[in-house]
């Protein structure tokens, strides 16, 4: 019995150190992002840390997942990087997506995304989020806050979602473009911050209209006619693929 608890005792401490390397490495690496005015991917790949051994930048050539104009003359960049360190000489990697946020040519935020923890940190010039969320908030007449701003951002959506683009009649997340009791949803849709979920809504929105479904609004149509002038960049899945172009 006494030999159960000790092995049960140093798998713990085993586990305990492994947390702790894995803790160390993640501090390190938001210790370095939140100095994010001077963000850039090739300085942190070729950054030295303490408790790093690599940065590794998932996307070689075009170094980023997307680059694109947003709302109020902002700009998203998406990076998909691993870190990679050692726990008692044994190679472990942890994978973030990094979404780095400018206003003209500076860089004003940035989210750090750890999608299978579900964590997400992130550090902006608060007063130019504030504005931009105030600016949002009154074009799209919603009520969001950081919180809706953070989220809606790090929700992995495509244009055309996986599985779906074989109905006849189009469809995202089980929510058909012929069913008028899903316009509330759409409507959501629409008003987010995520740039994929808005084209989806404005091909759900037009379906509607073309088929006579329901009435066209004219602050909805107000709000597509934006974002169709705006023809920001989308990631959008083909099939077994993901690719990014503008839809409009």
């Amino acid at each position: 019995m006494r030999i159960f608890f000790f092995i049960i005792y140093i798998l713990s401490c085993s586990l305990s150190f492994a947390q702790d390397y894995e803790n160390d490495a993640e501090y390190e690496l938001l210790g370095y992002l939140k100095n994010y005015e001077n963000f850039n991917i090739d300085s942190l790949t070729n950054k030295k840390f303490k408790f790093i051994r690599e940065v590794r930048n998932y996307i070689p050539i075009e170094k980023k997942i997307i680059e694109r104009n947003i709302d109020f003359n902002w700009k998203e960049s998406i990076y998909l990087i691993g870190i990679n360190y050692d726990v008692n000489r044994i190679g472990n990697t942890k994978i973030f997506k990094i979404y780095t946020y400018h206003q003209n040519d500076s860089i004003v935020g940035i989210v750090i995304y750890d999608e299978r923890r579900m964590k997400k940190n992130y550090y902006f010039n608060y007063k130019n989020l504030a504005n931009f969320i105030e600016d949002h908030n009154d074009f799209y007449n919603v009520d969001s806050n950081i919180e809706s701003f953070v989220n809606d951002k790090t929700s992995d959506e495509t244009y055309n979602n996986c599985g779906e683009n074989i109905y006849e009649i189009p469809r995202y997340n089980n929510n058909s473009y012929n069913d008028k009791s899903k316009t509330s949803i759409f409507e959501k849709m629409l008003k987010s911050y995520n740039t994929e979920l808005q084209t989806n809504a404005v091909d759900a929105f037009e379906y509607l209209w073309k088929h006579d479904i329901i009435k066209k609004d004219k602050n909805l149509e107000k709000i597509i006619n934006h974002i169709k002038s705006r023809n920001s960049k989308v990631i959008v899945c083909g099939g077994d693929v993901r690719y990014v172009r503008k839809i409009f």
